[in-house]
């Protein structure tokens, strides 16, 4: 990325409206009028083309995407037949071109040695627009062939948002057809547009997650591409004491503040692909409230033990491969945002009870220091009124919300860099679902699906050696950095809350010694003084323990350890024929459903606890 690249990331993070269409279908259309199919090729291209314009003008759109004409990139193997013909096509309507091939491309050109030619042009096409990635499947005849091209079907059924089918509607018959994809299509929730290749040539559609095709219709596939790109999401209503539940649109204003509206400033920090990069959070007025809370976890937090930490490495196809980077800044970005949220939502709550238990301690000293009552009284009345401003500040500018929204989606895309690389993003019926479960925050979903869109592919060649950097890369940095933050965390979370017990349980012990001495010793009049005070020390700790749940956040990060250490050990034992590019990316995707589900739930458990006053 250019300097200018950067610098607009910084200041409107907007990807643009970007669909990657898939395709499958026979190489041998000698028996089938070519002119017809390409005629109907080229409509549903042009179909999908205008359905993104529609969306495009919608009211809403400009707070999720850039402006520009919306980008169509077509993910095809370019091998003879269907994949041409929709290549050829894209080529010439201007559209990104992807490739991913069944195995090397020296191998590949032996399966048509009379169009090598016709090939090279596209694969050049596709490496200067879109990228190219050479998997590992096997060439030998036979059986492993065939698993290679469902391996291929199956890279672009996870890589596309709509899958067109140039099929005549019969089973498969050997093991990677076009049928054999088509059902792994429908099952992974992408839609599909079948052009039949027999007379009459009749097209269908199947939508996502519909058990039946019909008749193919441009409205019906904008109508398709529209729900995919704003997903309809559920809504909780209560009428009369019934929950209900209803579809609506997600509100997209907290997509916009995110991409535009939210102060970044940048530096030369070049990303390390683990936290370092070139963005930090520009919030003056917030900036001395943002380190409280981190310096009172420095402060207590002393139980942090030692751990392996993470191998620093460069990911395996480089710092500087444009997806790849591409990825990891938007989630640089949003972990930025999310870690400065946090520190000023907590920062704002420890302060609350801080100052609750000041503003107690000045009431009681008002009712001892009879002279001086008027001071005290007014030194609570001016506390009172910065716990209110606080609790107004934190909930009208949503502190909270966007600390937790920002880290959802800055956890969707810690692992989108790494799952790029071995060319298996998150399942897109995963991230619907996700928006679903979460009807509050499902522009988070909407953003996270645009910007990933907009990724290319990683152009790599999946040979052994690749495979053995991605596994170590995978397991030795990009897990273990998650395992020792887990260590860290868990002892620390588990230090604070013992020396917040302990806090608790000696002014406890003092206020009943200060309240015994003054009734049955007749101690001095003191004592009543500290007997008020003490307990709103102890009710200070408590409400800083409820609302940071130590107690809780220690527990979690000791079961994230367990999953991810057992999730570390399943990918380092990818060895020999094991070691493949399916196998390493289905452990990596678990690794990163386990991370996922671990914030999602966080956000949940917090979207309850506003900050109060008390």
């Amino acid at each position: 990325m250019s300097p200018e690249e950067f610098q607009r990331l910084a200041t409107d993070a907007r990807p643009r409206l970007s669909w990657r269409i898939g395709i499958s279908g026979h190489r041998d259309l000698s028996s089938v009028d070519e002119i017809e199919l390409r005629r109907w090729l080229d409509q549903v291209l042009g179909d999908v083309a205008a359905g993104l314009q529609s969306v495009q003008k919608r009211p809403d759109a400009e707070q999720v995407f850039a402006p520009g004409p919306p980008v169509v990139a077509v993910v095809s193997a370019l091998a003879e037949g269907a994949d041409r013909l929709c290549a050829e096509i894209a080529m010439r309507r201007g559209f990104e071109l992807r490739a991913p091939l069944p195995f090397a491309e020296t191998e590949y050109k032996n399966d048509f040695p009379k169009t090598v030619a016709a090939f090279d042009g596209l694969l050049k096409y596709a490496r200067s627009t879109g990228g190219v990635i050479e998997l590992d499947g096997n060439p030998k005849s036979g059986d492993p062939r065939n698993r290679a091209y469902m391996a291929a079907g199956e890279f672009v059924v996870h890589n596309c948002d709509l899958l067109i089918a140039l099929w005549n509607g019969a089973p498969a018959q050997g093991y990677g057809g076009t049928g054999d994809v088509v059902m792994y299509a429908r099952r992974s929730g992408v839609p599909v547009v079948h052009i039949q290749t027999v007379e009459p040539y009749l097209l269908f559609i199947a939508h996502a997650g519909a058990s039946a095709w019909e008749a193919y219709s441009p409205e019906g596939l904008k109508a398709s591409i529209a729900s995919q790109i704003v997903p309809k999401v559920r809504a909780h209503a209560k009428h009369g004491g019934v929950h209900t539940h209803s579809m609506e649109e997600p509100s997209l204003r907290a997509a916009e503040r995110y991409f535009r509206h939210e102060p970044i400033a940048r530096n030369d920090t070049e990303p390390d692909f683990l936290y370092a990069g070139p963005f930090a959070a520009r919030t003056p007025l917030l900036h001395g409230l943002s380190r409280l809370f981190p310096n009172f976890v420095r402060f207590l937090g002393s139980g942090a033990h030692a751990v392996e930490e993470p191998k620093k490495a460069d990911p395996p196809c480089g710092k500087n491969e444009r997806s790849a980077r591409y990825l990891f800044l938007h989630h640089h970005r949003a972990d930025v945002l999310a870690t400065f949220y946090a520190n000023v939502h907590r920062s704002a709550f420890l302060l609350v009870y801080a100052l609750g238990a000041v503003a107690l301690s000045c009431a009681i000293a008002a009712l001892y220091f009879h002279e001086q009552r008027y001071i005290f009284t007014g030194l609570e009345l001016f506390v009172l009124a910065v716990i209110a401003a606080l609790v107004i500040a934190d909930n009208q500018l949503r502190w909270r919300d966007r600390w937790l929204e920002y880290r959802l989606l800055a956890e969707l895309l810690r692992e989108a860099d790494l799952l790029a690389q071995i060319g298996h993003p998150t399942p897109t019926a995963t991230v619907e679902e996700l928006a679903h479960d979460l009807p509050g925050r499902a522009w988070v979903t909407v953003a996270y699906s645009a910007i990933v869109r907009r990724a290319g592919l990683v152009s790599e060649r999946f040979d052994p050696p690749f495979l053995t950097k991605m596994r170590d890369y995978a397991a030795d940095t990009r897990l273990q950095d998650q395992i020792a933050y887990h260590h860290k965390t868990e002892g620390r979370a588990e230090s604070i809350a013992t020396a917040l017990r302990w806090v608790g349980f000696i002014t406890f012990i003092a206020t009943v010694i200060a309240g015994g001495w003054k009734i049955a010793l007749h101690g001095p009049d003191y004592l009543s003084l500290f007997a008020g005070i003490l307990p709103a020390i102890a009710y200070a700790c408590f409400g800083i323990r409820n609302q940071a749940e130590f107690e809780m956040v220690s527990r979690r990060s000791e079961r994230m350890l367990a999953k991810l250490t057992r999730h570390k050990q399943r990918i380092k034992a990818l060895t020999g024929d094991m070691l493949t590019s399916d196998a390493l990316a289905r452990e990596i995707l678990d690794a990163a459903a386990v991370m996922r589900h671990d914030a999602a739930d966080w956000a949940s458990i917090f979207e309850v606890k506003e900050t109060e006053a008390g």
